[in-house]
């Protein structure tokens, strides 16, 4: 345990917030289980079975994660899966009551986005690839403007600089190491469809180069998503749009599933449950 909490002393966190963690963690380690069971654990230290305390607790233990490579190790990958779910399904329940999902009238299905494919590939290549990442095949995932710092390199010896994400080419993977939500959910790694690789530039340094070498904007990649849309459809689709189709398009999965997927999305479910239109 001593290990541990001099990591937490070493970790660039505010002293407040490492005070906070040493007392949570200590805890914890006062239960022979931990961390080798770590939930078992957490359910003995919460006598009260508070879910807000259940849920300060999962979330000390992912934050010491990500701060202790001794501990992380001892947690493990599975183990370390199993509590971010557990944690969303938290943030869900606390956040369901006060969560109410509008209509809106520039909602669009799933189906009707994949149905605008014909029109796409008549469209310049750069508004086909938007298509192809975001929609149909897709990336088996959907993203944010994840795709707008995103450099194509030939091997994953060249993703070490942490403020891209990557498109890499001899293993048809996405690497996405720079993302809104990375500090919860860590670096993900995606295996492209197959059909995607075809679509995807393989003679720039970025997916969406910008002005002097550098990549395209976020705001700017933005806008160019729904210039393309419009142009293909007459209709206003942003990002979001798609966003909210997609977690639509998932809501008929059982919740575990579903909740595993928001997480690959980079959200919680609680957060998917909120793009999702009412139709």
């Amino acid at each position: 345990m001593q290990t541990v909490l001099d990591d937490i002393d070493k970790s660039d966190k505010a002293i407040a917030t490492k005070n906070t963690l040493k007392s949570r963690i200590k805890s914890l380690y006062t239960v022979q289980s931990f961390p080798k069971d770590a939930l078992s654990a957490v359910d003995k230290v919460n006598r009260s079975k508070n879910d807000s305390t259940k849920l300060s607790l999962l979330n000390t233990i992912l934050s010491v994660s990500k701060v202790s490579s001794s501990f992380n190790k001892e947690l493990g990958a599975k183990q370390r899966m199993d509590i971010l779910v557990e944690a969303d399904e938290l943030k869900d329940k606390e956040q369901k009551r006060r969560s109410e999902n509008a209509e809106r009238d520039s909602d669009v299905s799933w189906s009707y986005l994949e149905s605008l494919e014909p029109k796409f590939a008549k469209m310049d290549p750069e508004s086909e690839l938007i298509f192809r990442l975001y929609i149909k095949p897709g990336s088996n995932f959907v993203p944010r403007l994840d795709y707008s710092n995103m450099m194509i390199v030939d091997t994953e010896d060249e993703t070490d600089n942490k403020e891209y994400n990557y498109y890499v080419k001899d293993t048809n993977q996405f690497i996405m190491r720079s993302y809104k939500t990375q500090s919860r959910y860590g670096d993900v790694s995606i295996d492209a469809p197959e059909s995607l690789k075809k679509y995807i530039p393989q003679d720039q340094v970025w997916m969406f180069p910008g002005l002097d070498d550098d990549h395209l904007s976020g705001n700017a990649l933005s806008k160019k998503i729904a210039r393309s849309f419009k142009r293909a459809s007459g209709k206003n689709i942003t990002l979001i749009t798609i966003r909210r189709a997609f977690a639509a398009y998932i809501s008929h999965l059982p919740e575990k599933v579903r909740r595993r997927k928001a997480i690959q999305m980079g959200h919680s479910l609680s957060t998917n449950k909120q793009y999702e239109s009412k139709k």
